[in-house]
């Protein structure tokens, strides 16, 4: 089993080295020596083996850490830096909320928080105004005499 580890290893370190392999940080080697890069690939694949051992090795340099590193701040899954992004995506849904109901529709996706904003205080400002709202009061009421 030794030589095994150390042949599988071997394995690893060319699957890795591999330029087609450069977005893959996993590889799974069944029993029999045969590297797989998804597992379900390899689950299949041992089944029809009497030793059903699967081993995975990881790519294990700086790039994939920082790499890993920048997947888990972006999904959020860190302490701080997931509550900071909980509120913030808690923020823009009430952005959404208020310029759907303000304008009858979505804002578009591509638009930043701030434009939002922007965009909502206009349009309350415009609804507030006192001299956007005299249209209508400025005309005078003018009675016709009775015949």
């Amino acid at each position: 089993m030794a030589d095994n580890k150390k042949k599988f290893e071997q394995e690893a370190k060319a699957f890795f080295a591999n330029q087609k392999n450069s977005n893959k940080n996993t590889c799974y080697i069944t029993s029999d020596g045969n590297v797989f890069s998804a597992d379900h690939y390899a689950q299949d694949w041992k089944k029809k083996l009497k030793d059903r051992t699967v081993e995975v090795y990881h790519r294990h340099n700086p790039v994939s850490k920082i790499i890993e590193k920048i997947k888990e701040t972006l999904s959020g899954s860190e302490g701080s830096t997931g509550s900071e992004n909980g509120s913030s995506q808690t923020d823009r849904d009430a952005l959404v909320k208020e310029y759907i109901e303000l304008f009858d529709t979505k804002p578009h996706h591509k638009w930043s928080d701030e434009k939002v904003k922007a965009l909502i205080d206009e349009k309350k400002a415009e609804s507030n105004d006192p001299e956007g709202s005299d249209d209508v009061e400025g005309t005078e009421e003018t009675t016709l005499p009775n015949e």
